[in-house]
Formats: C-alpha cells, structure tokens, sequence
C-alpha cells in the first residue's frame, strides 16, 4: 500500500486513501535504494542508481527522483505500523528513523526485528509479528 500511495504522490493522482498502513521495510528514496541494491550485487551504485531510477519512473509514469517515501510520510495521518530488520541490506536505519520520524500520524509505532535482513517477518519470528500486527489492526479499528 504505501508503494502505491508513493507512485500516486510521485504521479500526482491521488486515489488510494487507506484506513491504516503496515509497512515492512519502507526505504527513503528510490534512488537510494537501488544504490544499497547495486552495492550488494556488487557493482557500482551510480550510474546505475541515476539510470534506474529515470527508468522506473518513465516505465511507470512518474518522476522517479521525486519517488520520496520519507518525504512522503509527512502527509500521512492514518495510524502506521513500519516494520523494518536491523539487518536489512537494502533499508538503512537512517531511512527507517526518518521516515518514521515523518509521518504525522498521532498513532505510529516502529517494530524492529534483531538479526532479520530484508525478509518476510511473519517467517522470522512468527509470533512476535502476529501479536504485533494483531495489536496494531485491534487499536487502529477502535
């Protein structure tokens, strides 16, 4: 969902206007995220990040430099939950925190996961993610 609302905030056409958000592993930027991906595959980040980055965006119909989660965050006001693992490769914990530290919503909470990459957190720690994701769905219906 929230990379749905990005591409229609980056686009201009807003349509989706959602209740509540979970959001696992938001990144900051698409241009920084496909740096952290090319680093990891071993190749350097730029060009590539640049020339990606103006790909997707034509592919898709939007400024791709313009594809700005934290900045983003600053319009959403429905309750959030971002879940993000400290050992994430691709999401930076300087991307997390200000993206979190954007949102305008009165009810966000940021749930870490120790020792977990960029991966499904309901498969890393089961319980931990249904009793936090439960919490979360239970307090935004009120």
């Amino acid at each position: 969902m929230v990379f749905q609302w990005a591409r229609e905030y980056a686009s201009g056409q807003f349509i989706s206007k959602p209740d509540a958000i979970i959001a696992d592993m938001p990144f900051g930027t698409l241009r920084n995220h496909l740096r952290s991906r090319a680093a990891i595959l071993g190749f350097p980040s730029e060009p590539f990040a640049t020339l990606v980055t103006f790909w997707m965006g034509v592919e898709n119909g939007y400024n791709g430099f313009k594809y700005d989660i934290a900045s983003y965050a600053k319009d959403i006001t429905c309750p959030v939950l971002i879940e993000w693992g400290e050992e994430d490769p691709y999401v930076k914990k300087y991307e997390i925190r200000k993206v979190f530290s954007n949102l305008s919503s009165g009810n966000k909470k940021m749930v870490t996961y120790a020792s977990a990459g960029h991966e499904s957190f309901l498969n890393f720690n089961p319980i931990k993610w249904q009793t936090e994701v439960k919490a979360f769905i239970e307090k935004s219906i009120e």
